[in-house]
């Protein structure tokens, strides 16, 4: 009876907390203008990370970052290459040098932080039992938003969000599907069905801020408007059916 009950409960704990790696280390090679390659069996295509150099001094420091555009059966990586440009909240030193073969590349870099965009507290409550993060919660990006009178939340404002807040990815739960979303790039990682626990809706999203007042010039101003629809919106900002 023990026994059954250990491999239960390893078979819903595999389920449940089933999810995005987080820093996945690999090293980059056929480096050729903007691109490269890697190779990584735990990568998933949209992922995005950064490159590291290590100098003569054995000084480290990200010189670019990295987005995994597509992978192969041998699990070799093509990337796109861009500057790392640092923000205010940077939690590694950075270069001035181009990402040259042997460097270190770290992706899903700063996915152990996430933040939930569910329609109502009782999906929100069951995808944070779900998954293993370090949550922000959506309060204070629904405070943020409330602040600049913005009721529509957009790509650019998702990013700065989470650039500032050194979040990684993003949860958004539309209709019974849940897409994990790196917030960097805003690719779509993965999908997982997750059925709703309720149909109430909360606009622009589930938190405990309640309304977020929105500027007279909405009609002229992107995102100052409010959303008409959840599943609508969401859907299309993330290119999703």
């Amino acid at each position: 009876m023990l026994k059954r009950t250990l491999l239960i409960i390893s078979i819903f704990g595999a389920s449940a907390f089933a999810q995005v790696i987080s820093n996945i280390q690999t090293t980059i090679d056929n480096i050729n203008a903007n691109s490269a390659k890697a190779i990584s069996k735990e990568a998933k295509v949209g992922m995005s990370g950064v490159i590291i150099h290590t100098f003569e001094n054995e000084q480290s420091a990200i010189v670019a970052k990295a987005t995994v555009t597509s992978k192969n059966s041998s699990d070799e990586l093509d990337l796109t290459l861009e500057p790392y440009i640092p923000t205010a909240q940077k939690s590694l030193p950075y270069g001035q040098k181009s990402a040259v073969a042997g460097d270190k590349l770290i992706l899903g870099y700063g996915y152990h932080r996430a933040m939930i965009i569910s329609n109502n507290s009782e999906n929100f409550q069951k995808i944070k039992n779900s998954k293993n993060r370090e949550w922000v919660h959506p309060d204070l990006f629904a405070s943020n938003l409330s602040t600049s009178a913005q009721g529509t939340p957009t790509k650019d404002s998702f990013n700065m969000f989470c650039q500032v807040n050194t979040i990684g990815l993003l949860y958004f739960h539309i209709k019974n599907t849940l897409y994990t979303v790196d917030c960097s790039n805003f690719n779509v990682i993965e999908s997982e069905s997750l059925s709703s626990n309720s149909d109430k809706e909360m606009k622009p999203f589930y938190n405990r801020i309640g309304e977020i007042h929105t500027s007279w010039l909405g009609w002229f101003n992107l995102g100052s408007s409010e959303i008409a629809n959840y599943t609508e919106y969401y859907s299309s900002l993330l290119k999703v059916n």
